[in-house]
């Protein structure tokens, strides 16, 4: 007589399990592939948006009382003028320099302008498209972030952008401090991720 093979219950049930699990573990690898492959999607958006902001930012007056690049203004935050009458003081002849002084006649020193005294917006300019130099971004933040007319940016849900536009507490590579921006743009994205981009402007 011929005996009849084949799994039994117990042997069946095993390799439904056995099986099962091979699935959950390919199930969840495909699950986080899918989720990772938005990832560098995000993180380059977060790149885009920032350096976006910072090309804007730069592009302005570096002072509310220079032309556009830089130029003669009293950058004594006192308003003494002391910076500007010592440095001309040695001069004998007109020009303007890092002192941002001028001399009319020769020996006597006259500011051009006044540097703002605070870090903000002024006077009348009470949105970004008439923003016209760089600390008028100072401490300003977007969620989600906007292009310049204020529409937010496409694909920017999620994203938060901060602007702090400050002047260093010292010297920087050899310039006076007060004759230098510097402009710090973050982006923080879905990811839980910050991205921060820093510049440096200087009055020359």
């Amino acid at each position: 007589m011929r005996r009849t093979t084949g799994f039994t219950l117990i042997e069946t049930l095993i390799f439904i399990i056995v099986v099962g699990i091979g699935i959950a573990g390919i199930a969840q690898l495909y699950m986080t592939n899918v989720t990772d492959s938005a990832t560098p999607l995000i993180r380059e958006r977060t790149s885009s948006i920032a350096k976006a902001y910072m090309d804007e930012i730069i592009a302005k007056r570096w002072d509310e009382n220079t032309p556009i690049g830089g130029g003669c203004v009293d950058t004594d935050l006192t308003g003494s003028g002391d910076s500007c009458t010592t440095y001309c003081s040695a001069l004998s002849t007109p020009q303007c320099n890092h002192s941002k002084c001028t001399l009319t006649p020769p020996g006597t020193c006259t500011a051009t302008a006044n540097v703002s005294a605070a870090f903000g917006t002024d006077t009348g300019e009470t949105s970004r498209a008439v923003w016209d130099d760089l600390d008028d971004y100072n401490g300003h933040t977007a969620s989600p972030p906007e292009d310049f007319d204020g529409n937010a940016l496409t694909d920017s849900s999620g994203f938060t952008v901060s602007v702090t536009v400050s002047q260093p507490g010292s010297d920087w590579q050899g310039i006076p401090a007060a004759d230098v921006r510097r402009i710090q743009v973050d982006v923080s994205n879905p990811l839980g991720e910050t991205l921060t981009l820093v510049s440096y402007r200087v009055n020359m």
